[in-house]
């Protein structure tokens, strides 16, 4: 019985993990940056951490890698670990902002097309 009250508890919580677009939207007026416009521009928001749709994202069309705390553009990204990578589900860690993310904090991606 313990069990499924974990189970039905760790279901119910994983929605919340997630990122929202409103929560994408915020973070990138935080830049001064429209989603709408973005899109309109052709770029394209994929939801989702890493495991789902980074295995197929090339790094040359990131535009933007949002996690739940922040954006990191295209031009702020410093350096990418291991280097050289050419998608991001073999990257370990961006450097962007004078900090290290992990592509597991990745909530979010903005590709150009």
């Amino acid at each position: 019985m313990k069990f499924f009250i974990f189970f039905f508890f760790l279901l119910s919580s994983l929605p919340v993990l997630a990122i929202s677009r409103q929560e994408v939207e915020t973070l990138l007026r935080s830049k001064n940056i429209s989603l709408r416009g973005l899109e309109a521009q052709g770029s394209v928001l994929l939801m989702g951490e890493v495991t789902g749709h980074g295995k197929v994202i090339p790094m040359d069309k990131v535009e933007a890698i949002l996690t739940d705390r922040e954006v990191i553009l295209r031009h702020e990204i410093e350096s990418i670990s291991p280097h050289g990578q050419r998608s991001l589900s073999t990257t370990d860690s961006i450097r962007g902002n004078g900090r290290y993310i992990l592509t597991e904090d990745v909530q979010a991606t903005i590709l150009s097309r």
